[in-house]
């Protein structure tokens, strides 16, 4: 977010009291959100909850605090997910979610750029903070306030078990609330997420897909779930081809992969697993094979960095599950390729110009710099 917006956004709540007259005190009805995902340069999704199945939610936003657009959600249900359209790229907007006569207080959040006009993108990304809520509260969510990225990635296994609305709650709504209202995030199913009706009522993807594609500037992201089967000849694995070999991947200047599961890894919490081996058997080749530059894995709640030399270049992995969880300090394996590793809680930053990819991964309790890699 642009530092001019911070005085902007900072001034909202007192300006949404004497517009609406809410208080810092959410309604009650809104019981979590609204946060906001999938950015864009002309769209954005925003999610809640309300304690009330009710067929009456909707959005207003606007260039103003005032507001003046609304979009209603059309079903009844207790968790509306209302996609914005039609915005104007680069522009400041405000909004507030309703259900039924109950209202959240005025936020805001900055569209992304027209795509031409990219030459500079800031990514957030964090993963596995699931049931270490109070590392997530005190360090993880501070320190990617401070990065002031333009959007997040979140990498999977943001609660400890998806089928139980406490955690959803407990370990990531609430602890978050003040970061994914201004900034929207990409979602990762991991494991502990699950794909129950819950999870994905609480994490819902755009069109209710399981993997997608996103595109800004010079990124492509391909996000896979790898809860699901990815083998050859399955649905994802061959959509994920098809990726591959569209004109959005062959001309982006850097291209990432996001799942969940690590095809290795050299930590874990006793001895029993070193990484996925059906990650490696399917996935890895047609990820090199493809020119990925950087593949993003959570799972294992450590840092790790792996570089592998491929036919087309050099494809990155990084472990980032330091976003809470327990730390993984039991070495399970000595994998060649992984070239750094470190048992510590962190976020890492993605920096994209059209020229350079540049990861920087940060401690979040000490503030030091872990590591730092740039591509070319």
């Amino acid at each position: 977010m642009k530092k001019s917006d911070l005085a902007q956004v900072a001034v909202t709540a007192m300006l949404a009291v004497f517009l609406t007259g809410a208080t810092a005190r959410e309604s009650n009805l809104i019981s979590l959100g609204p946060a906001l995902s999938f950015p864009a340069e002309d769209e954005i999704s925003v999610w809640w909850q309300s304690s009330a199945d009710t067929k009456k939610h909707f959005v207003e936003y606007g260039m103003t605090p005032e507001l003046g657009n609304t979009l209603a959600h059309a079903a009844a249900t207790d968790t509306p997910f209302v996609t914005l359209s039609g915005l104007e790229p680069d522009r400041l907007y405000y909004y507030r979610v309703t259900s039924d006569n109950n209202q959240s207080a005025v936020r805001s959040f900055r569209t992304l750029k027209k795509k031409q006009d990219i030459d500079f993108l800031r990514v957030g990304i964090w993963a596995d903070n699931q049931h270490g809520k109070e590392i997530f509260r005190k360090f993880t969510i501070p320190a990617l306030k401070r990065a002031a990225p333009d959007f997040l990635m979140a990498i999977g296994d943001e609660v400890q078990n998806g089928d139980k609305p406490a955690d959803w709650r407990e370990q990531l709504y609430i602890p978050a609330a003040r970061l994914l209202d201004t900034l929207a995030w990409l979602p990762v199913r991991g494991n502990h997420d699950g794909e129950s009706s819950l999870a994905r009522k609480m994490m819902p993807l755009k069109n209710n897909v399981q993997w997608y594609s996103f595109s800004a500037g010079p990124l492509y992201i391909v996000v896979l779930d790898t809860n699901l089967d990815y083998s050859p000849g399955s649905a994802q694995y061959k959509w994920f081809i098809g990726q591959t070999r569209s004109e959005a991947w062959t001309s982006a200047a850097f291209r990432v992969v996001a799942f969940h599961h690590p095809p290795w890894t050299n930590l874990w919490d006793n001895a029993n697993y070193s990484g996925e081996k059906n990650v490696r058997a399917h996935l890895v080749p047609a990820i090199e094979n493809a020119g990925t530059d950087v593949v993003l894995n959570g799972h294992a709640h450590c840092y790790e960095h792996a570089v592998r030399k491929t036919r087309t270049g050099i494809t990155h992995y990084f472990i980032v599950g330091g976003g809470g969880g327990a730390l993984d300090r039991v070495r399970t394996a000595n994998w060649p390729d992984i070239v750094k590793e470190k048992s510590s809680y962190h976020i890492a930053v993605m920096d994209v110009s059209r020229s350079r990819l540049k990861l920087s991964i940060t401690d979040t309790v000490s503030g030091s710099l872990i590591d730092e890699i740039q591509i070319p």
